[in-house]
């Protein structure tokens, strides 16, 4: 929809389509889970319908096995919580 880099297109889809809840802000605004499924694309980073934030799961141990057993899914305030004192 866009060519990558273009920051003053997503300022104007944020604005006019996702801020006016237009048919495309509605899909964008569901999140990355329903846009997959809108287009056509079968592997789409997320876990429950929640995209996968920075924090790759491979990268620390445990992680992965929390966005999988969260309650929203790819929650990395869930899985990386320090342990209490």
């Amino acid at each position: 929809m866009l060519p990558f880099g273009d920051g003053e297109g997503v300022l104007r889809i944020l604005k006019e389509d996702i801020g006016k809840g237009t048919p495309l802000g509605r899909i964008i605004g569901s999140g990355a889970g329903h846009v997959g499924k809108v287009y056509g694309v079968t592997r789409v980073p997320v876990v429950k319908n929640q995209a996968i934030p920075a924090y790759d799961p491979r990268s620390i141990k445990g992680i992965g096995i929390t966005y999988a057993t969260s309650t929203m899914g790819a929650d990395h305030t869930m899985a990386m919580q320090s342990p209490p004192i």
